[in-house]
């Protein structure tokens, strides 16, 4: 190796498979040496060009890693470009031991390889106390949303008697004014930097609407004064037309122009003559077409400019509301990404220091997908590459960068997030702005992910070039064709390419495309054709089954897309796992997922879809109901019926007749007979062990329980035709772990999963490891970006997706700011369909940048396949009044209309369609199939006697189980509880407390506000009066203690606070009444305090604050009751009690603990923090800050080990 130079070796390879050699392309891009802006196409190995490009900078151009900036768009782009940068290096290292490359793989840990996001936080954090936030701040668009909605009803219904809330709220209740008005608009399009000027922006909105509307109305005169000249002329014709006109030219010359009201109601009827029966070729058909368009118009100023004041009244709440919410940001430091993208750029911008500062940290700044960027995310870029002897306040212009600094990556006609604010046009401008001379615009043009012939048929698809007969290796291209296009230009005007060629005049959010060659070379036996590697699947609205139990169109392809690939699995021509299913939306993801489950498939998706629905999920959540809630008879018979108890129909029905009212009495047993009772006895000892410890136990720990040491997993995977449930449960498991991480307990993941399933809600975003091991993909075509697949199904192309209409209460352009959708002045019902003039002006261009998107999806979705790519959908024509089109199959008409012959006539009777000789696919028929026939199929990938198999397989193994020895390991948890350490802390001092410990001069005084006195005996009441005979209370100080807490919670948050059913419905209405007003008084009586007085006053605060602490090999987990701000780097941390007899040395510990956490968490020394109890009975403060300082935690945990290991010895 040493023969060879690292420069040829990262440029040229070694010639093994690990390590091939660049192309031109790729070397132009690695080596390039100014701006550059690389168009990187769909598997060109943008990935490993640009770690080749790192490599590069650090090995020939010895850049330290910490000054190379390399930015991707998500966090999992960012660790494949973490990972393979430094393989590349560490393997240049080791092979040729280059000092540079050592030194890089050394320093590694200081390389800034990051999401834009995190970058733009790490600008944020350097100066946002200018911005009166901590640099502590929390990034969570969820959270500011809560946060905003949780103001946003208060707010209205402190304005409840505003003239402009009224009107918005009549179509609206309060709610959803609150959420669609001030929280909606407020949480989308206002930042902490840049809040909307809403009165400004109504104030230029009134001034242009005067002015089209003083447009509008010349145009709408001079057509009427046509339709008069025509009227004298035809008005003895006798026509019906001209009979209704002569009255409505009548009412239009009474109309007072200069009151938009008076004037569009005298108009109405002129505008809205009707034009039945006139041929469209008659003059006045297309004046009055024009008058109904003009009319709507003037109707939509009319309404705003008649409605100003009420606007502008409306505007004054929201910036009240604005600025309420963003100093709640402020107070609370929860900021959304916008907020800190917008606060990163103003730094760069105004921040003289910080912007050389960051421009004298790097000398290479890499960006990746760039074309899922937008203006502010450039302008950031363009701030920190400025020239190092320039440094003006304000945006950078281009002329003004470094030159050879910034190398951006990306690919047009993958730009897919425009919903989240990506704009293409700011990448397809971004080499003319960067200049010709000094920049380069770079191309990698070689797919080495795909076919030769799907590459074949991509440039056909989307280029139009000729499937056959275009050449597909670079090489094989004449030269005189090298680098230019030899397909049709028309191809794109007449649909029969998805994308205009490059060069071609198009909009600045249209892609276009250019040709692209395959980067590995197949064998071919010469003069054959290309294989078919496109398999259009078509399903007709004109199939009709005679059967009544026909499958809709959409189940009659979702069963097909399953038959092909259980028929592509059993042939051995793909594993489940080599093969997606993609969609645009999961609509219909439910479908496909029965199918699949159906024929035996095994399928992973991140988003699941009717997660409630199944049998494993419903039944786990009703037991889980049962144990929060002894008494939900639902949950009770659910259990009884599942395979936790498995009791007959009839054994239920008896049990509910005529047993106990109590849930798994055990004396109900002698209700039932034979296996019943056994089974039912079983269930009553199952039940009562795991409710015993179920308050304890983590919410993991119970579902493994409950799956593995209950048998259900072994009730469901028996059987391979169920073995696809079981994934259901590791979806579960999921959810319970981060709950758990959150601090959740049992009964707000109950609660949780209740409100889940009530509502129907999809679960996102669920990339788990799944016990069912790999299976068939399903995602979306936004989540299969950056993936690649050997098949690939594209289905429900004939979904359109949502429909592009305004039903939101206000619309937001950057053009013309804030616009809201007002109810119609009420003399202006005239029906027309616009209400908002400036959505309506704006509407067709939206569409258009919607259909361009969508092409542009439809690129990245078949883009995805390696080697075959099935494309399913009903089929559609284009719309014939619409220019833009709404669905993946509306878009590929053209194309099937020209290489189908006589496409609209296709029969179910026909299996493949013949097509032309240089289509680009083949095409089959999906039939019309009945559910007969689909039980047909599932019955054959079934087993007949399932009961009588499952009682042979339980018999065969039996000898196994019965006789193989079974050794329990019990393996040492390493969490602890801080609450549970104060035995073996005692154990470490050596000292039997006891409560004369107890410092009496350490509790602050209480002074109780008059109605606030101790109230001892209402809590005992209350306690005492759910004592059962067995001296077991159902609630107890524990629940009350839980109730206060929710209390104080809720009071801190300004909510009214709730207690939980579960409690309230052991106790009696009169009691339930005396917990509400004692928790209400503790709760006050707190907040009176100085102490509370405090708590409000704090610029931060935390309540149910969980946390974790690393201790040696031990981690510490709990949940602090509150915790505080009281000055500068200062905190207090409070823990309620409930406790009847104050012993505060029980929670020394437990609090060293908590305030050891909080040291952590806040930066900030021990010392810094004093730990207080309060006793909520007495009311009594306690300082045990002085105690927790003796407390070793380390001792403490050493000694409880080795007590646990004495005990199990």
């Amino acid at each position: 190796m040493n023969s060879m130079s690292v420069e040829k070796w990262l440029l040229e390879g070694d010639g093994t498979q690990n390590n091939p050699p660049l192309n031109e392309e790729q070397r132009a891009a690695v080596t390039c040496e100014v701006n550059a802006v690389t168009a990187a196409g769909a598997g060109s190995g943008k990935t490993f060009v640009l770690a080749r490009r790192y490599a590069y900078l650090v090995c020939v151009k010895h850049y330290a890693v910490s000054e190379i900036l390399t930015l991707t768009f998500t966090r999992k782009a960012t660790a494949e470009m973490y990972q393979r940068i430094y393989k590349t290096l560490l393997t240049v290292a080791q092979l040729f031991g280059d000092p540079y490359a050592k030194k890089a793989v050394e320093e590694f840990h200081t390389s800034r390889i990051q999401t834009l996001d995190s970058y733009c936080s790490n600008i944020a954090k350097l100066a946002v106390n200018s911005y009166g936030v901590t640099p502590d701040f929390t990034l969570d668009d969820g959270g500011a949303y809560d946060l905003a909605s949780s103001m946003a009803l208060p707010f209205i219904l402190e304005n409840r008697n505003s003239v402009a809330l009224q009107l918005m709220a009549k179509k609206r209740n309060l709610e959803s004014l609150a959420t669609e008005l001030f929280c909606n608009i407020i949480t989308k399009y206002s930042t902490l930097v840049s809040p909307i000027a809403f009165s400004q922006d109504v104030e230029r909105q009134y001034k242009k609407c005067i002015e089209e509307y003083e447009k509008n109305l010349t145009d709408f005169y001079n057509g009427a004064s046509d339709l008069q000249e025509l009227y004298e002329e035809n008005k003895n014709s006798g026509k019906a037309f001209f009979n209704a006109l002569g009255p409505a030219l009548e009412t239009f010359k009474k109309a007072d122009s200069s009151n938009p009201i008076d004037f569009c109601v005298k108009s109405c009827s002129l505008a809205t003559v009707s034009l039945r029966g006139q041929r469209p070729s008659m003059p006045w058909h297309s004046i009055v077409t024009e008058l109904r368009e003009l009319f709507a118009s003037l109707v939509a100023l009319a309404n705003f400019i008649e409605r100003k004041p009420l606007l502008e009244e409306l505007a004054l709440l929201l910036e009240k509301f604005q600025s309420d919410y963003v100093k709640q940001k402020r107070v609370t430091g929860i900021l959304t990404f916008r907020d800190v993208a917008c606060l990163a750029q103003d730094i760069l911008k105004n921040n003289i220091q910080i912007r050389q500062s960051e421009k004298e940290s790097y000398k290479a700044v890499m960006i990746d997908e760039f074309q899922d960027d937008n203006k502010l995310q450039k302008d950031i870029l363009y701030a920190i590459c400025e020239r190092k002897d320039i440094c003006l306040p304000g945006d950078v212009p281009a002329d003004h960068l470094e030159q050879g600094k910034l190398f951006f990556v990306g690919d047009e006609k993958q730009s897919i997030y425009r919903f989240r604010g990506a704009d293409v046009s700011v990448f397809r401008k971004l080499s003319q702005e960067l200049g010709t001379g000094t920049s380069a615009s770079l191309w990698l043009s070689h797919n080495y992910r795909s076919h030769p012939d799907l590459i074949a048929a991509f440039n056909c698809i989307f280029g139009g070039y000729n499937y056959n007969q275009e050449p597909v290796y670079k090489e094989d291209e004449p030269s005189s064709l090298q680098g230019e296009t030899s397909a049709p230009s028309e191809a794109y005007n007449q649909g029969e390419s998805i994308f205009p060629l490059e060069g071609s005049p198009t909009e600045e959010y249209q892609a276009t495309y250019t040709k692209v060659y395959a980067g590995k070379r197949e064998p071919r036996e010469p003069g054959t054709q290309r294989e078919k590697r496109v398999h259009v699947c078509l399903y007709s609205k004109d199939f009709r089954s005679d059967e009544e139990d026909a499958l809709s169109h959409d189940e009659n392809e979702a069963f097909f897309v399953a038959k092909k690939i259980k028929k592509l699995t059993e042939s051995g021509k793909a594993k489940p796992e080599e093969i997606a299913i993609l969609f645009r939306t999961l609509t219909k993801q439910s479908l496909y997922e029965r199918y699949l489950k159906q024929m035996g498939i095994p399928y992973v998706t991140e988003s699941v879809v009717g997660f409630f629905s199944d049998a494993p999920v419903n039944d786990i959540l009703h037991f889980l109901t049962l144990l929060v809630y002894p008494k939900n008879q639902t949950a009770y018979c659910s259990v009884l019926r599942s395979p936790f108890v498995a009791l007959s129909s009839e054994s239920l029905e008896r049990l509910l007749a005529h047993g106990s009212e109590e849930i798994f009495d055990p004396a109900d047993s002698e209700l039932l007979d034979g296996d019943q009772r056994e089974l039912y006895e079983k269930g009553c000892t199952m039940y009562w062990e795991i409710a015993e410890h179920a308050g304890t136990m983590a919410l993991t720990e119970l579902l493994t329980k409950l799956w593995y040491e209950l048998g259900y997993r072994y009730e469901t995977m028996w059987h391979s035709k169920f073995f696809q449930y079981g994934e259901l449960y590791d979806q579960l498991f999921a959810l319970a772990a981060e709950a758990q991480q959150e601090g959740a307990g049992l009964t707000n993941f109950v609660e949780s999963l209740r409100s889940q399933a009530e509502e129907s809600q999809r679960l996102d975003d669920m990339d788990i490891p799944l016990e069912g091991g790999k299976g068939v993909r399903i995602m979306t075509i936004h989540k299969s970006k950056g993936l690649e697949f050997p098949l690939v199904f594209l289905s429900y192309c004939s979904g359109e997706g949502f429909k592009n209409q305004n039903p939101d209460i206000a619309y937001y352009s950057e053009k013309d700011g804030m616009t809201f959708n007002i109810p119609s002045h009420p003399l202006l019902n005239s029906g027309s369909s616009k209400t908002n003039f400036f959505y309506d002006q704006a509407a067709q261009e939206a569409e258009k940048q919607q259909e361009a998107e969508l092409r542009r999806l439809l690129y990245v979705a078949m883009t995805r396949a390696e080697k075959e790519l099935y494309v399913t959908g009903i089929l559609q024509k284009p719309s014939g009044n619409s220019t833009t089109e709404k669905s993946f199959i509306k878009l590929l008409y053209g194309l099937l209309n020209k290489y189908i012959p006589n496409l609209d006539q296709i029969s179910q009777e026909e299996v493949v369609l013949q097509v032309t000789e240089d289509s680009p696919f083949d095409v089959e028929v999906i039939p019309a199939e009945t559910r007969r026939s689909v039980y047909s199929e599932y019955q054959r990938h079934g087993r007949k006697n399932e009961e009588e198999n499952r009682k042979k397989i339980i018999q065969q193994l039996e000898p196994f189980y019965q006789k193989t020895p079974v050794t329990m390991v019990q393996e040492e948890s390493h969490y602890r509880n801080p609450s549970s350490l104060f035995s073996e802390w005692q154990r470490t001092t050596g000292i039997l407390f006891h409560s004369e410990h107890y410092n009496k001069e350490s509790a602050l005084p209480v002074d109780f506000p008059k109605g606030h006195e101790a109230m001892q005996d209402e809590i005992d009441e209350i306690v005492l009066s759910t004592l059962q005979k067995d001296d077991t209370l159902l609630f107890g100080y524990g629940e009350l203690g839980t109730c206060v807490h929710l209390y104080l919670e809720a009071m801190l948050k300004g909510e009214q606070p709730v207690i939980p059913s579960r409690f309230l419905q052991l106790l009696s209405a009169k009691n339930q009444e005396k917990l509400k007003k004692v928790c209400s008084k503790l709760a006050q009586r707190f907040f009176e305090s100085s102490t509370g007085k405090d708590v409000q006053k704090a610029s931060w605060y935390k309540s149910e604050f969980p946390f974790k602490y690393k201790i040696d090999k031990y981690v510490l987990k709990g949940t602090m009751d509150l915790i505080y701000k009281t000055g500068e780097n200062t905190y207090h941390i409070v823990d309620f009690k409930t406790d009847k007899k104050e012993e505060p040395f029980l929670y020394f510990p437990q609090q060293s603990a908590y305030r050891a956490a909080a040291a952590i968490l806040l930066h900030v020394p021990e010392s810094a923090i004093r730990c207080f109890l309060y006793y909520l009975r007495s009311g009594h403060f306690i300082d045990i800050t002085q105690e927790c300082d003796a407390v070793d935690l380390k001792a403490v945990l050493l000694k409880a080990t080795l007590s646990k290991a004495a005990l199990s010895n």
